[in-house]
């Protein structure tokens, strides 16, 4: 691969991460942190409700007008503290609202104190006349198990250990990424990252990161939180630039977003709102690659959420491609924490698979189902990628479905940079037709193993 020309001279050298206060954290060892102290508190039961169909606007004016008393007789006897739509309606109002918006607003978090049982505010919505659907709202958390050590390409699929400690980036190879590179490295392309924070100032991603959005406060610093290092590394994997200093993203030459979407509250739901933001924000006529890094927290898939699941395929029908990270629970993808079956969004749905010197097989935490459509390796041991604690750090584990997923992110954004025109659902199609076999249980099922040499192929052949 050559250097791009515009890095500048005088980097540090790299540097394999050690263990931190994070690491030690997350092995028992290190200090109790804010967010570790907000797990075990007490907190809001959060339920939200599906209105019945009907005129979108009758079901608007009703869920604003009278939302404390939609409900009264649960609303009494569970004590409900507050409701609104995790979606936001115009400036102008109602009076403003697209169909689409007043359609969002069927969709209605209720909260509830410490302490109610989630499963009977559940049971006694769903008998109510007004409701179509009742789902309890897991707290997100990052799709990944717990994160190994720290720190580049490589000739081999196999793992290969250099100077410093760092592993080579063999997935590269296993999933023919240097075919695809001979056409393409991803210009032209947004990659737009809906994460837990990032360290922006990381020389491998300041020359490529053009916005960050926190749609927390509203402001462009991403770079606090407990989980921060998670949208580092997924970057990395996806965007890293290829400038001879370390390691290089399968789409090296995209353009990158950052957008942090953990907050504060599971009342509002700010993964919609980084959603929101990618369908409202002009990337000049590029194509927009969403990657979508959250789980519930009992490793489920997200989309579980239905105001999720809507913003999902509002953004697909607004134009772009959106893959999901399916979670790391050994556990069907199309089932709630509940185990209750919900309707897939159309969503590219990513597994994970673990390393093995000549198989592809499925990892054994990777969530399975006919809703997963590809998987590509995650191996929480064999993961190379950046590391967040200094501006030269990089970190052999990762893994899991959010390393797995920039992985066919950025296999997409070189599909569109040699094919801009592909919609979703023909993204979607060319990766199952070019994906090659996975090692895995008949019954536990994670699509295809992602081809990126076969797929970008594909994508140039069906331009011309």
């Amino acid at each position: 691969m050559s250097e791009e020309n515009d890095e500048p001279t005088g980097l540090e050298s790299p540097e394999l991460e050690g263990d931190d206060g994070r690491a030690a954290e997350l092995t028992g060892g290190g200090p109790v942190t804010e967010s570790a102290a907000a797990e075990s508190a007490p907190r809001d039961v959060i339920v939200e409700i599906v209105l019945a169909s009907g005129d979108p606007r009758e079901a608007t004016e009703r869920a604003a007008a009278e939302r404390a008393e939609s409900f009264p007789e649960v609303a009494r006897r569970f004590g409900m503290l507050e409701a609104k739509s995790p979606f936001p309606l115009p400036a102008g109002g109602l009076e403003a609202a697209t169909e689409q918006q007043l359609e969002q607003q069927r969709y209605v978090r209720l909260k509830f104190p410490p302490g109610t049982s989630a499963e009977e505010v559940k049971a006694a919505l769903k008998e109510t006349p007004e409701v179509q659907d009742a789902v309890i709202v897991p707290r997100p958390r990052p799709p990944f198990p717990e994160p190994v050590k720290e720190p580049m390409v490589g000739a081999s699929d196999q793992v290969v250990v250099g100077p410093g400690g760092f592993e080579n980036q063999w997935y590269l190879h296993r999933t023919r990424v240097p075919a695809a590179w001979a056409l393409t490295r991803g210009a032209g392309v947004v990659l737009a990252d809906c994460d837990w924070g990032f360290r922006v100032t990381h020389h491998e991603l300041r020359k490529g990161i053009t916005k960050t959005r926190n749609v927390v406060d509203g402001s462009a610093n991403v770079a606090w939180g407990d989980a921060a290092d998670h949208g580092t590394a997924v970057l990395g994997i996806a965007g890293a630039r290829a400038n001879g200093a370390g390691m290089a993203g399968y789409a090296p030459e995209a353009e990158l977003w950052a957008i942090k979407c953990d907050g504060p509250s599971d009342f509002d739901d700010y993964w919609i709102a980084g959603l929101l933001y990618v369908q409202q924000t002009s990337s000049a006529g590029r194509p927009k690659v969403v990657i979508y890094e959250v789980e519930s927290e009992n490793h489920g898939n997200y989309e579980q959420v239905p105001s999720v699941a809507q913003a999902i395929r509002d953004t697909i029908a607004a134009g772009c491609i959106v893959c999901v990270a399916a979670g790391n629970g050994n556990q069907r993808a199309d089932r709630s924490d509940s185990g209750e079956a919900f309707a897939a969004t159309g969503s590219i749905l990513v597994g994970a698979t673990a390393y093995h010197t000549t198989d592809n097989p499925r990892a054994d935490f990777s969530n399975y189902g006919p809703s997963v459509d590809i998987c590509a390796p995650g191996d929480p041991l064999h993961d190379l990628t950046l590391g967040h604690s200094g501006d030269a750090k990089f970190r052999n584990g990762f893994g899991g479905t959010s390393g797995a997923t920039p992985k066919v992110a950025g296999a997409v954004a070189l599909m569109l940079s040699v094919n801009p025109t592909l919609t979703h659902s023909q993204v979607r199609q060319i990766l199952k037709s070019t994906g090659q076999p996975v090692q895995t249980d008949a019954n536990k099922p994670i699509g295809v193993f992602l081809d990126v040499g076969a797929a970008v192929a594909e994508a140039r052949r069906l331009a011309n």
